[in-house]
């Protein structure tokens, strides 16, 4: 098959899941923005980048973390997350997916140094 051919079909195949609502990747987290980013792809590597402090690590660990886990337990939606973080321990990334958890689950608001 030639490379037009490959690329053809994944777009009818894509078409046709969308035309019936069948589940073809994670949407992107956030309505308004949903029609420029529509799904998170699998895949992708993405670089957050920014000044020190404005939260690059909180809205990624939203984005690609606590999104991508409530969508799959929702929908039994099988992922993988491979997360390289330059800063954090694992152990501290844990613990911080511990408390939105509690807060998402139960309402439970802890925050990280609480938990420390």
């Amino acid at each position: 098959m030639s490379l037009y051919n490959n690329v053809l079909a994944d777009i009818e195949d894509k078409a046709y899941k969308k035309k019936n609502n069948i589940i073809d990747g994670i949407p992107f987290p956030f309505d308004r923005y949903r029609p420029y980013v529509p799904v998170i792809e699998k895949g992708v590597y993405v670089g957050m980048l920014g000044s020190s402090g404005v939260g690059k690590s909180t809205f990624t660990r939203y984005l690609y973390i606590y999104s991508v886990v409530m969508f799959a337990m929702k929908h039994n939606y099988p992922v993988k997350i491979l997360y390289f973080a330059l800063e954090d321990s694992k152990e501290k990334i844990m613990k911080k997916i511990i408390c939105h958890y509690l807060y998402e689950r139960h309402r439970v608001q802890l925050s990280f140094h609480d938990m420390n």
